[in-house]
């Protein structure tokens, strides 16, 4: 299980979440905090947002799903996709069409063995990334230079073997956007949580994870989006 948890605020004045439950598949959790001191803590079959001073939010999910999650920094609130599940504006055909591409080029992508097709890959993810935010569409920053290199760069640290490594480059400058592949092991958590703290300036820290993932995170006016991606394809 991955776990993502954030410590209490206690200011009453804070407006409350609003509060949802569904139960997916329950193999894998992850707990959040959201930033601004307001507690999300993520585990399996459930997902309930309540008062900031109490709150948490849940979500459990198969090692081969994908999750998503936004935080809204401006309103205080906490969404979730699973599976590609939309939970907030973009069309739910959209969402899936971006699955599609996701997955069928994923491999590709990952081995390089398909120029041409970084810049489909990239504006998958992006519409994947907005499937938990108000957000009508994807960021379309991650559409342009230099995004879809860095994405597929990303995948292909999969074959470093690394227990974690971050995307990092020394040619340009990324804007509020981080990628990391991440492994089940002691090490590779560990490492994640420093990467979550230090790099993207998060609270979240994983306890358990029990597959791979591919970690992408954007920062988009006021929302950090982040998307835990399958490598079982």
């Amino acid at each position: 299980m991955q776990k993502l948890v954030k410590p209490q605020n206690s200011d009453p004045q804070k407006a409350p979440f609003p509060k949802s439950t569904f139960r997916p598949f329950a193999t894998l959790v992850i707990a959040l905090a959201a930033a601004f001191g307001i507690p999300t803590e993520v585990r399996a079959d459930e997902v309930v947002c309540s008062d900031p001073i109490d709150s948490e939010a849940s979500v459990a999910f198969a090692p081969n799903r994908e999750v998503v999650f936004d935080e809204d920094f401006d309103n205080r609130r906490c969404r979730f996709s699973v599976d590609g599940w939309t939970s907030g504006s973009p069309p739910q055909g959209e969402i899936f069409g971006a699955l599609d591409t996701i997955n069928s080029s994923f491999s590709a992508i990952r081995l390089g063995t398909q120029n041409g097709s970084e810049n489909a890959f990239a504006s998958s993810i992006a519409t994947l990334l907005a499937a938990a935010s108000p957000f009508p569409d994807g960021d379309p920053k991650l559409s342009s230079i230099p995004y879809p290199s860095v994405m597929a760069s990303c995948l292909a640290l999969l074959d470093e073997g690394a227990e974690f490594i971050e995307y990092q480059s020394f040619d340009f400058q990324l804007d509020g956007f981080w990628c990391a592949v991440v492994r089940p092991s002691e090490d590779g958590i560990s490492a994640a949580n420093d990467f979550f703290a230090s790099s993207v300036g998060s609270n979240a820290r994983i306890i358990d994870l029990r597959a791979p993932r591919i970690v992408m995170i954007n920062e988009r006016d006021g929302h950090r989006q982040t998307l835990l991606l399958s490598v079982s394809r």
